[in-house]
């Protein structure tokens, strides 16, 4: 027994006719006929028989009848709680917002986002931690609704984006450190320094990497690490320099950044796809972005808020 022929057995019992209840449905009478004859095939039966006023159901009609229509009532209470569960996972999803943020947006954005949550308590951020930057992805994950990370000055397709603030690799080192007093410093300055990386930072690794062989040099990475904490140690105790953005590093009191001559300038942005529909959470958080931003740029006109 098909749904389609509890739903054509009902309407002709309620009208009376296979062609009433063929217009009541929309379809031609001879596929009424044809499904009501396939289920009394299937039964084994006569469903329906016919009288000077139309067609009326039989005693077997009857039965097939009275446990279609409980069938029909069960649909529709199955169709009623499942779009209710719906409606609830969609309001549910409407404030739920996936952001992908990166280790350098995290060194100096976290505070936003806790005030954001402050501001908006209804919605719930899930974190995750971006295992490279954006730089030389061109492309953003779809399992996030946006991306805090780094980018370079190219465009990429369906990327929108807002500036939070400009980067560049810098040369990072202990107070104890010879350089330490310099205000910028070249390749040539640190070309022979140990460094100490994040293992994990494959593309800020790559970047370093590229930096160096763009003057045929050969970055020395003494040491690979995965403890933030422990990179930090090595290099306050001047045992090890690195080489990060300078957001990443520069709140330490006892770590000194120095921006790199020969580095090209990164942007710390918050990325989205343009292309796709974002939910209502989404447009909270870029709206307050935008006027924490627009707020930042009049009390630092250094600082230019930039959407692409």
């Amino acid at each position: 027994m098909k749904l389609y022929q509890i739903d054509y057995l009902l309407e002709v019992c309620k009208y009376g006719s296979f062609s009433k209840a063929a217009d009541a449905l929309l379809v031609s009478r001879p596929a009424i006929s044809r499904a009501m004859k396939d289920l009394e095939d299937e039964f084994g039966v006569t469903i329906f028989q016919r009288t000077t006023t139309g067609v009326v159901p039989t005693e077997a009609g009857e039965i097939i009848l009275d446990k279609s229509k409980k069938i029909s009532h069960l649909l529709e209470e199955l169709r009623s709680e499942v779009g209710a569960l719906k409606s609830c996972e969609d309001d549910r999803n409407d404030h739920l917002l996936h952001i992908g943020i990166s280790f350098t947006a995290r060194c100096c954005f976290l505070p936003f986002l806790s005030e954001f949550w402050r501001v908006n308590p209804d919605i719930q951020m899930q974190l995750t931690d971006l295992s490279d930057a954006f730089v030389d992805r061109g492309f953003l994950n779809p399992d996030y609704d946006l991306e805090i990370a780094l980018s370079d000055d190219r465009e990429y397709e369906d990327v929108e984006y807002l500036e939070i603030e400009e980067s560049i690799l810098s040369f990072c080192c202990s107070k104890k450190h010879p350089l330490a007093g310099r205000s910028h410093v070249s390749i040539m300055d640190i070309k022979d320094e140990p460094l100490v990386g994040l293992n994990y930072l494959e593309e800020q690794r790559n970047l370093v990497i590229a930096l160096f062989d763009r003057f045929g040099l050969r970055a020395n990475m003494a040491y690979m690490t995965q403890q933030v904490s422990f990179l930090r140690e090595m290099v306050r105790e001047n045992l090890c320099c690195s080489i990060k953005p300078r957001q990443s590093i520069e709140n330490d009191p006892d770590i000194v950044t120095i921006p790199i001559d020969e580095a090209d300038p990164l942007h710390l942005r918050i990325l989205w796809n343009s292309s796709i529909r974002h939910n209502s959470a989404f447009h909270s958080f870029i709206d307050y972005a935008r006027k924490m931003l627009a707020d930042k740029n009049q009390n630092n006109p250094t600082l230019k808020e930039a959407e692409k």
